[in-house]
């Protein structure tokens, strides 16, 4: 069984959530987990150092693209990076997605 996974970061935990409990509310995730990051990278030629929060989003493969598609909207920075890969999971959790989320 395989699904969708998102790894995406965010400039805040209340912009994670905002991301998060949107795609829920429209039935294209099924689940969400946020975690602190502190990130340095570049940017505009200067490094930059900044704490931001990761969303990790799961959801099934037939929703990649409106998922992808709604989280450019909804996500605050110019550039996200919105990194994602296929991934294997149990049946259990695998029909747990499909019940929970709603493919058109």
């Amino acid at each position: 069984m395989e699904l969708i996974m998102f790894y995406l970061p965010c400039g805040s935990n209340e912009e994670a959530s905002a991301i998060i409990r949107s795609l829920l509310d429209q039935k294209l995730i099924a689940c969400g987990n946020i975690m602190p990051s502190y990130s340095i990278y570049m940017w505009h030629d200067a490094l930059s150092e900044d704490k931001e929060c990761i969303a990790i989003i799961k959801t099934l493969p037939e929703l990649l693209e409106k998922v992808q598609q709604k989280i450019l909207i909804l996500h605050s920075y110019d550039t996200p990076a919105i990194l994602y890969w296929t991934a294997k999971c149990n049946q259990q959790y695998y029909d747990w997605l499909k019940q929970t989320c709603k493919v058109p």
